[in-house]
Parts: C-alpha cells; structure tokens; sequence
C-alpha cells in the first residue's frame, strides 16, 4: 500500500512489565519471520526503507504502565527498540491523569522525572490519551519535542480525547506535531450515520 513506517502499539494499555517485553518480543520474531519488516531504531532509517521498498515498524507504548515506578526501566525498553511511549491511556497512572479522568490533576512528580528519563533516552513522548493537564506540564518539562501521534481539536469535535487549541498551540510551539485521527468516535459529529 506504499506505506513506508508504521507506529506500532507493542504494549496494550493494561500490559505489565513481563508482557511488554513479550509482545516486544513477538515483534522481533516476526522481522526474524518477515524480511521486508524492519523495527526502527532512528528516524535517519526511514527514507533508506522507502528506497529499499521495506516497512519499518516504529516500538511504541500506548501507556507508561509497563516502567511501573522504575526509571531505570526506560532504558531496558530502549534497549529494546521501543521509540515512542504514551503517559497515560485515558485513566489515572503513576505519571498523571488520563484524558478521561474528571479531575485533570496534571503530572505527578514521579511523572516529571519519567519526562526527563524519556528525553535523556531519546523515547518520543506521546501525549494522545492524556489529560489537558498533564499534557501541558508534560510539554512545559520536556526539553525534546512532545507529540499527540492520534488526536483530532476538540473545537471540531468535542469528546474528551480530542484535544483543546490550547494543547495544539502548546505542542507546536515546542516543535511537537499533532497526527490525527480517522477513529470514528473521535470524528462523529452526532448526525444519522457514524463515519465509516
């Protein structure tokens, strides 16, 4: 389909450390399986498989929860190829309030360091899924560019995952980008028909 790079959700949301490692895992099994996959180290590695017609596979958590309470672990994972870690899955975590928590509590201190762990391993942190809070204190504390991979305004659509002008403006003032999202939920306008 000509699709070059695709960010790959290795750990689920509810996932622990031991089967974060085992997905990730299955991944490397899989490129073993498959040799026109290959798991992306650096960003420089995607326009070389474009020419090469291969599919590079981008290691990305939807949720912080498999580093537990652990910095160390962000190295064990980037180690391991993972290039991309959300905060938060719309809940609360160690981190900060999920996009779908009512008290938009913002980031923990444990959530503060876990920034500076990530930009110090060179991990994306991806603010998709993340209260307006602590998206915006995440942006404030983090001296790498920050990023909502999957996430639509909020003006247009307004569900909670969908994110404010105010979160738009923040990111792309730090150097982040925002990717949307053809999710249906985060599209529907409420009229006859759910987007397809």
């Amino acid at each position: 389909a000509g699709v070059t790079a695709l960010n790959l959700t290795t750990a689920w949301p509810d996932d622990d450390f031991e089967l974060a490692v085992r997905r990730i895992e299955d991944y490397y099994g899989l490129v073993a399986r498959e040799p026109r996959l290959v798991i992306v180290e650096r960003a420089e590695e995607i326009p070389r498989l474009k020419q090469e017609g291969r599919v590079g596979l981008v290691l990305a958590f939807q949720n912080a929860r498999p580093i537990g309470t652990r910095l160390e672990r962000v190295e064990t994972f980037w180690r391991l190829g993972v290039r991309t870690i959300q905060l938060t899955y719309n809940e609360r975590n160690f981190v900060g309030d999920g996009c779908a928590e009512a008290t938009d509590a913002g980031l923990s201190a444990f959530g503060r360091a876990l920034v500076r762990e990530l930009n110090h391993a060179g991990i994306v942190i991806d603010l998709s899924h993340v209260g307006r809070r602590t998206s915006l204190e995440a942006i404030e504390v983090s001296s790498r560019p920050c990023v909502f991979t999957h996430a639509n305004p909020h003006a247009l659509v307004p569900v909670p995952r969908n994110i404010t002008d105010e979160q738009i403006k923040a990111v792309a003032a730090a150097g982040g980008v925002v990717g949307c999202s053809c999710f249906p939920p985060l599209v529907w306008r409420g009229d006859d028909r759910l987007p397809t």
